[in-house]
């Protein structure tokens, strides 16, 4: 989809895992998170990546997208409240939305106390998406499996419950990793489209912020148990996004 006389189309991709030493070393480590002053390995990287790549003129600052799955979605979810904004839309794969919450359900008495501790650095004194659902100024499309075991499918609903709240809510599709030619009439397996009622909201209409929903029904969290139904809704429903919903004139 290069642009006659412009650059091609850019997707910065981040996958999963963040650790505390990410962070800048000399930073303290809740104003470095909290305080939205991030560090070198976080979000600032992804960010400072894309300016440095825009800077030299190798990319096209009007076709830049976020991409990312497990925690890479977690960062995705997060730049799609960016301001001011670097990319026309985001997808967050199995993304982490309230780091907080997961914390919580994950502790117990028995977990040792410097794992709780490193733990806690990753749930408690970040950004969490979920309290900022207001400020997601882009299209943004989640995809989750619903038998995620590593982030756990709520994540997916109480995120898309906070965006449909907000009135910030698009089309959602549920889809199993079935190739056989039943149900609805898609592109990959057996889905469900449920329409969206609130995409006209005025909080949605000035820069097109608003979310789309994919469920991979029977999918777990890692690739190797995407079915080939799966994976084609997955990569279907991300070229259909970039294509038509990525900023003016898509991707």
């Amino acid at each position: 989809m290069k642009r006659e006389g412009g650059h091609g189309p850019r997707v910065l991709e981040r996958t999963g895992g963040i650790d505390a030493e990410e962070l800048e070393p000399t930073a303290d480590v809740t104003e470095a998170f909290v305080g939205r002053r991030l560090g070198p390995g976080v979000e600032r990287a992804n960010d400072d990546g894309v300016t440095y790549l825009v800077k030299q003129g190798l990319v096209d600052p009007n076709r830049v997208a976020m991409f990312g799955w497990s925690y890479g979605g977690y960062a995705a979810l997060v730049a799609s409240q960016r301001t001011p904004q670097l990319y026309q839309c985001a997808i967050a794969g199995a993304a982490v939305a309230d780091p907080a919450k997961s914390y919580a359900r994950s502790r117990n008495a028995y977990t040792p106390k410097a794992l709780d501790e490193w733990s806690k650095r990753r749930g408690m004194i970040g950004i969490n998406p979920m309290n900022d659902l207001t400020k997601t100024n882009i299209p943004v499309l989640m995809v989750h499996g619903s038998v995620d075991h590593r982030v756990e499918y709520w994540n997916y609903k109480d995120y898309k419950a906070g965006m449909e709240k907000a009135g910030l809510t698009g089309r959602v599709i549920v889809g199993d990793g079935d190739t056989s030619d039943s149900g609805a009439s898609t592109s990959a397996g057996t889905a469900t489209v449920v329409p969206a009622s609130a995409t006209t909201s005025p909080q949605a209409a000035p820069g097109r912020p608003f979310a789309k929903f994919v469920t991979l029904k029977g999918a777990d969290h890692f690739y190797n148990t995407l079915m080939y139904g799966h994976q084609k809704l997955l990569y279907t429903s991300m070229l259909d996004f970039l294509k038509n919903d990525c900023g003016p004139g898509g991707l």
